[in-house]
């Protein structure tokens, strides 16, 4: 693992570790580095199928690590991807989420970074209930800054005359359990929404 520089993989005993030789670790990069990390195999199935689409339209990669979890990070371009740029979409396998009990054998969490839900409204009356429901699930408080109106990166909006706020000084306003089959949804909402 020091030779390799795979401390971080010794200390979880990922599976992958000892399938090369002692100064070899091939493995673990692009989409491997969260479909290595999940439960089940509709999972897996869904992190090679959204990998896929993402990067026939153009999207480029690279693996994110944060302090609760694992991931790879989509930009829209390779100038924004080496820049500090907000990403497009993360998608993360949980460590631990407070919102979720330890029974649940999903781990996988999308997140969509999208700014301007307005520009993504008339496109949500043709999509089913699952891409909705991630606009509808929940609002939060947002930040302190929220309370004074001084956030700038919060995302507000109301659907059915209910008012939402996502806060998203820390990460993507939407984050979600995403389904293969609503795929296509997740890139034309980001088309539609990205920019405010």
């Amino acid at each position: 693992a020091r030779v390799t520089d795979r401390i971080a993989d010794f200390l979880c005993c990922h599976f992958r570790l000892l399938q090369d030789d002692m100064k070899a670790a091939d493995y673990g990069s692009g989409i491997d580095v969260v479909a290595d990390r999940v439960h089940t195999d509709a999972e897996k199935d869904f992190c090679y199928r959204l990998d896929n689409a993402l990067t026939q339209n153009g999207f480029c990669s690279k693996p994110y690590r944060g302090i609760e979890c694992y991931g790879i990070t989509y930009y829209r371009n390779e100038k924004l991807m080496n820049s500090k740029a907000p990403y497009s979409f993360r998608l993360v396998t949980r460590d631990f989420d407070f919102n979720c009990s330890n029974d649940e054998p999903e781990r996988i969490r999308l997140l969509l970074r999208i700014r301007n839900v307005s520009n993504c409204m008339e496109y949500l009356k043709t999509c089913p209930d699952s891409v909705n429901f991630i606009f509808t699930a929940y609002s939060n408080p947002g930040c302190g800054k929220h309370a004074n109106n001084t956030c700038k990166h919060g995302v507000g909006y109301e659907i059915d005359g209910k008012q939402y706020w996502r806060c998203a000084c820390c990460e993507a306003p939407f984050k979600f359990k995403p389904q293969v089959e609503d795929i296509p949804h997740y890139i034309k909402l980001m088309e539609l929404g990205e920019k405010r």
